[in-house]
């Protein structure tokens, strides 16, 4: 019977991501896990969760289980557009909509702005999970490029200047942090971006889920910050910061976006639970939020370093990569152009899991490069995974030379 049941179109080629057989490999015995994206078990504040949820139980009861007010608990809406103001995004609690961690809010964005034979301006490379949850509404995707400075504006300001369908109908990109690359967009690069997207009427999607993970903070404006048009939607997320499992995330809006994405939100879900609202607000007031980074960021900060200096160790000349100041991620570039889809089987052969690069990218391109996460792993794992790594594009290319 299932097989005369016909889905609709825009679900027929909906497929598990390209990346769940690299990350489920990272999960088996004796493979160092290079593919995480998440806070490492160890650096989550899992008995002050505990003890959060505790006294929400406690104080709250069986309210705290109940339906709530679709936009998200008044207290943690406060907080959030406190802590936004603080980093440069001036917002009223009422301009914040609570959701199931950021990527509810990239498909609510999606299903508000997206249509058959629009198009999304990318970062290349960008976040696969903006790609996916962009993919189902049947957009096109630009991709303009970047550097060691983030993306290229004088490319986006010649997309932009060419599209003159107007079919291009959003701008996506990280600026603090990249996933997948670890950039930053620079402070006179976030200045011409908004500036672009003002003169083309453009929305621009600013998802800052690495924000609070820098290692050196540098003060460089948010593009929200910028804006005065109300084009930026600010998206943020408790998931690289405390815990994924908490699925707290949230978007800021202004005027008819805030409405729209109100009303797609309470229509998709009705509500993200309260007791992980609760239990955030409980554990980030009176400075605990800032304690817990005080005590994990350093720890990301010597991760970080330890995996830049086994690359540097293990793989030297054979790739370059990117010198990350904050968040999860490296990214290497094999100067060979070595397929890291063919690598990724001898890897994990080896004992070591990555994610291969191309499915960041939306042209096809990518073949040579690869995501490297060391959020998941102490620095002498770490070594020995890159050692590994190392040693797999050794053999594939003694036996790609024959």
């Amino acid at each position: 019977m299932t097989a005369l049941v016909r889905p609709a179109a825009r679900a027929g080629g909906v497929r598990p991501s390209p990346l769940a057989e690299a990350i489920s490999a990272g999960l088996r015995p004796g493979v160092v896990p290079l593919t995480v994206g998440s806070p490492a078990p160890e650096l989550q504040p899992t008995e002050a969760l505990g003890e959060a949820l505790a006294r929400v139980h406690r104080d709250v009861g069986a309210a705290a289980l109940g339906y709530g007010p679709p936009e998200g608990h008044p207290e943690l809406r406060a907080m959030i557009a406190e802590r936004s103001a603080e980093r440069g995004t001036p917002c009223r609690a009422d301009d914040v909509i609570v959701t199931n961690g950021s990527q509810q809010a990239l498909d609510l964005v999606g299903r508000m702005l997206l249509e058959p034979g629009s198009a999304v301006v990318v970062e290349r490379p960008t976040y696969l999970g903006a790609i996916e949850a962009f993919r189902q509404y049947e957009t096109e995707f630009v991709p303009v490029g970047m550097d060691e400075d983030g993306m290229r504006t004088d490319e986006l300001e010649r997309v932009l200047a060419a599209d003159a369908g107007r079919r291009i109908r959003l701008i996506y990109t990280m600026p603090n942090y990249h996933n997948p690359t670890g950039r930053t967009l620079s402070a006179e690069r976030r200045v011409r971006l908004v500036e672009l997207a003002q003169r083309y009427a453009v929305p621009v999607v600013e998802d800052d889920a690495y924000a609070e993970l820098g290692f050196d903070p540098v003060h460089r404006p948010t593009l929200a910050g910028l804006d005065d048009s109300g084009l930026v939607l600010a998206l943020g997320s408790m998931s690289k910061v405390l815990s994924p499992g908490l699925r707290v995330g949230w978007a800021v809006a202004r005027g008819p976006f805030h409405r729209i994405l109100s009303g797609l939100k309470e229509r998709s879900d009705l509500l993200s639970a309260l007791a992980p609202q609760l239990a955030v607000v409980d554990l980030c007031r009176d400075g605990g939020l800032d304690a817990h980074l005080a005590r994990v960021v350093p720890r990301y900060r010597e991760r970080r370093d330890a995996m830049a200096a086994a690359v540097d160790r293990h793989l030297g000349a054979a790739v370059a990569r990117t010198e990350p100041a904050g968040g999860f991620y490296l990214w290497l570039s094999f100067r060979s152009g070595l397929d890291t889809r063919e690598l990724f089987a001898r890897a994990v052969r080896g004992g070591v899991a990555f994610l291969p690069g191309g499915p960041f990218h939306v042209d096809g391109t990518g073949a040579g490069t690869l995501r490297l996460g060391y959020a998941g792993a102490g620095p002498e794992l770490i070594d020995e995974g890159v050692r590994r790594l190392a040693a797999a594009a050794g053999e594939h290319r003694l036996a790609a030379a024959g």
